[in-house]
């Protein structure tokens, strides 16, 4: 580790990096070939490549299912009520906001929802080329020759989506409250 005994030491330091830096960011062209060269040679692909032909006939029947509340347990809870457009697709909260909540974002957050202990997902790049793991816990992972599912050997789909879509997205306790109807119908 490097000690400065005095001020004017540091302050030579800090020169001779502002001026590094200036240097490097003056050729704007090399720098990007650099970083363009980089990320390519570590796999990054454009994202037009990733994107699967789109079936124009099912996107009204998908969003839909994704306004749906009758989805949900307790029919109060869409898909939409936490994958905000306007946010990203996740509700822009570092913990999910959860049942009892009303509103988006912080409204939901202070309206006395459940606080769930990871994030919201974003949704982006799901179901497209080479996006084969899903859920934080990684529940359904097709990445290797192996498929890895609650399912076992016999998945519903070689999709990886497919297969996600017959799970359970949350832990039972987080998308429903122990109402009346629930206490009524529960077998355990």
């Amino acid at each position: 580790m490097l000690r400065f005994t005095n001020l004017s030491s540091k302050a030579a330091i800090l020169s001779a990096s502002i001026t590094i830096s200036l240097v490097a960011w003056s050729d704007q062209s090399a720098f990007q070939e650099i970083v363009r060269t980089a990320a390519l040679s570590s796999g990054y692909q454009l994202p037009k490549s990733l994107l699967v032909e789109r079936d124009t006939n099912i996107v009204d029947e998908g969003k839909q299912l994704f306004d749906s509340e009758h989805l949900s347990l307790n029919a109060r809870i869409t898909c939409a009520t936490c994958h905000i457009k306007s946010k990203a697709s996740t509700d822009g909260l570092p913990n999910a906001a959860g049942i009892h909540g009303k509103g988006e974002g912080l409204k939901r957050f202070y309206s006395g929802a459940k606080i769930v202990p990871r994030n919201t997902l974003a949704l982006w790049g799901v179901g497209g080329k080479g996006f084969d793991t899903f859920f934080w816990d990684g529940r359904v992972d097709f990445a290797s020759k192996n498929k890895i599912s609650q399912f076992g050997t016999a998945v519903p789909s070689d999709d990886p989506l497919v297969t996600a879509v017959h799970l359970p997205v949350v832990e039972i306790r987080e998308s429903i409250d122990e109402d009346d109807f629930i206490l009524e119908q529960k077998k355990e």
